[in-house]
């Protein structure tokens, strides 16, 4: 009896050694990270303060360890490398240093690194990219401008390595893709990018191009592309990628045209691509020469030869491909061309003209299923040396003692892809014309410090205002408000817009203001730079202002609005490059006399606020869609679920007026509807 109780005694004693030993560990200080300053004024021979910085990047990075961020003022600034694992490089508090020249920015073997808020232009050299991880893997490149690289082949982002991440980067303009991967290259995410007018290598320009077969489970989502020679995103023989709420139009010069490319010979195909949109291409908005893939919910419409061309295969090819709930439309040769010898399923594709392919036969489907998730928004840049969230969009804004940026110590196990079908949708076809709401509004608050901003007569930039004087503070001032994220979709008509103020100060002068916009489809961040808003390009409309006495602070009423600011708004969007989630500046400007506003310093509830009411074009459907409805026979699974009684295609917004025809649902078939039809595996 007392041996086991001294043994039960013995072993809570040890359990609370134990837990004590635990607490103190995690009680014990953590040595803070470093940060360091680079300034085209500082020396190399400073200790890299912020009063007193390095003047070259490379001293930076040479003096960096692990854990520690290095933070570049405004300038222009050589090529530089990393070969040094888990440190930060970024932009000081939104300016944006420019990298001109040379190899531009590279990543040598390194992991657990962090590139952001950079302009790289003028970088040379063959097969590279002006921004270029070599052997890199956990490697973020987030929020750089890569343009005018237009040195022999020289793409604007390329990469080989695993597990990185290119996210809200802005591609235009460089010798060969956008961005381009290559050698041994698994799970990377390409996400939030803008890459378009990529066209001077003839043929070969792509904007987002995979290009041989080692690179796989590419994670391409959220991204706009556009105006590229050859393909707007072009997988090759790159296999079992996820291509995912991408838009590409306007691609085809002296290349192929196509909005997607997803497969080129035997090796490539097996891609999930769903939500995607492709309009106006030379070619086809989406096209396999390769493998099959599994199409759903995409939409293709205005394309100069073809919606979707799945009926170019080449011997050695027998991967089925499966259509499930997409749309095309108005594409001069065909909507929908497949084989029925490599179709697996054709159900609720809907097309006006020419009229769908029928499908003969129908097997089970063998796509690949790729495992990674994409990330719902691009990260922020991490408050503490913690790992990034990936939650928000960036909002990079450190102040004079700013908090490190500090890279995931390790990446996490590869997650399941939640964006998968696993069933067909069970909805009733409309019988009815579809259209998009006449009545939508969206309401964006400045939400950022830097968003706000003053610049005097002189020039000088004040981006911290405690306040907002409209327009007279000892001089004539110009004010300038940039508003991001700003929801409205190509296409749509302006109905109302206004900017509503909330009374800092109380004020009753004379004043006259004038109100224009950035003449810009998507205004970039203020910066510390001269005259950052007086330069900026103006939009032809403009309205003036004549507010009445602001008798009470805090108030943020009728008095404190705006005129109607629609034909501002509708030039801004009605540009060619607009996209939904581009940013908005406004700039006023005036004489004597003033009104204060509450900035985003001092309130940021009370900030400035833009309010635009939107209409959009309804969608013609006809009214009365006739079909035949039949089922096919799919070859049975190992666990067979029930098919839908009733299979519809989800509504979902097109973004332009097709010209409207006979409507038809094509279902694949040569038997009767059996009453029990097996779902097809996951792709």
């Amino acid at each position: 009896m007392n041996k086991i109780y001294y043994r039960i005694l013995s072993v809570f004693v040890t359990l609370a050694l134990a837990l004590g030993n635990y607490y103190t560990a995690q009680a014990s200080p953590v040595t803070a990270a470093n940060a360091y300053y680079v300034s085209t004024t500082g020396s190399d021979t400073n200790p890299g303060t912020l009063a007193s910085p390095f003047k070259t990047i490379s001293k930076a990075i040479n003096t960096a360890v692990t854990g520690d961020s290095i933070y570049v003022r405004a300038g222009t600034y050589p090529s530089f490398a990393v070969s040094k694992s888990g440190i930060s490089i970024a932009g000081y508090n939104g300016e944006m240093p420019i990298i001109s020249g040379g190899i531009g920015i590279r990543c040598y073997n390194a992991s657990n690194v962090i590139i952001q808020g950079f302009e790289v232009t003028a970088a040379s050299g063959n097969y590279i990219g002006a921004i270029m991880l070599d052997g890199c893997s956990n490697v973020t490149v987030q929020g750089n401008k890569v343009h005018d690289n237009i040195a022999a082949s020289v793409s604007g982002i390329t990469l080989s390595g695993s597990n990185n991440k290119i996210l809200n980067n802005e591609v235009y303009n460089n010798n060969y893709s956008g961005i381009r991967i290559s050698g041994t290259s698994l799970n990377n995410e390409i996400a939030f990018n803008k890459v378009y007018n990529h066209t001077m290598s003839a043929g070969d320009s792509d904007g987002i191009d995979l290009v041989v077969s080692s690179v796989t489970n590419t994670n391409i989502h959220n991204n706009t592309i556009f105006g590229n020679s050859d393909d707007g995103i072009d997988t090759w023989v790159s296999p079992a990628n996820i291509i995912t709420n991408n838009v590409s139009y306007g691609n085809g010069g002296t290349g192929d045209g196509n909005g997607f490319k997803l497969g080129g010979d035997s090796n490539g195909g097996g891609n999930t691509v769903s939500g995607n949109i492709a309009y106006s291409n030379k070619a086809c908005g989406f096209t396999s020469n390769g493998n099959g893939n599994y199409y759903e919910s995409n939409t293709s419409y205005n394309n100069g030869s073809c919606g979707f061309d799945d009926g170019s295969r080449v011997a050695g090819n027998t991967q089925k491909s499966s259509f499930i709930n997409n749309r095309a439309y108005n594409n001069p040769q065909i909507n929908f061309r497949t084989l029925a010898e490599y179709l697996t399923i054709f159900i609720g594709n809907l097309e006006t003209a020419p009229d769908a392919t029928s499908v003969a036969t129908s097997t089970a489907i063998t796509v690949a299923s790729p495992t990674f998730t994409a990330t719902a928004l691009p990260p922020t840049i991490a408050p503490t040396n913690t790992a990034i969230a990936t939650s928000t969009q960036i909002a990079f804004t450190p102040t004079a003692s700013p908090m490190p940026i500090v890279p995931t110590a390790t990446n996490s196990a590869v997650p399941t892809v939640t964006s998968q079908p696993t069933s067909i949708p069970a909805t009733s076809i409309p019988a009815t014309p579809v259209s998009v709401p006449s009545g939508n509004s969206v309401d964006i608050r400045v939400s950022s410090g830097n968003d706000d901003v003053e610049e005097n007569s002189s020039g000088v930039m004040y981006l911290d205002s405690s306040d907002l004087e409209l327009i007279y503070d000892g001089n004539a001032q110009v004010v300038g408000i940039r508003f991001t994220g700003v929801g409205i979709p190509q296409g749509a008509t302006i109905t109302n817009a206004y900017i509503q103020f909330k009374v800092d100060e109380t004020s009753s002068s004379k004043l006259k203001l004038t109100i224009a916009g950035e003449a810009s489809a998507n205004a970039s961040a203020f910066s510390t730079s001269t005259r950052n808003v007086s330069l900026r390009p103006r939009t032809s409309n403009k309205v003036t202002w004549a507010p009445t006495s602001w008798s009470k602070v805090g108030d943020q009423g009728t008095l404190q609005r705006t005129p109607n600011l629609k034909a501002i708004i509708q030039e801004i969007i009605g540009k060619p490059n607009w996209n939904s989630g581009n940013s908005i500046v406004m700039i006023i400007s005036g004489g004597s006399g003033k009104r204060v506003a509450s900035s985003f310093e001092n309130d940021s509830a009370g900030a400035p606020l833009l309010h635009i009411e939107f209409s959009m074009p309804a969608l013609p459907v006809a009214a009365s869609p006739t079909f035949t409805a039949t089922a096919t026979q799919i070859i049975p699974l190992a666990s067979p679920t029930s098919l839908p009684a009733t299979i519809t295609l989800e509504p979902t917004q097109i973004p332009s007026t097709p010209t409207a025809a006979a409507v038809e649902i094509i279902l694949a078939t040569d038997t009767p509807a059996p009453t029990e039809t097996p779902i097809p595996a996951t792709p």
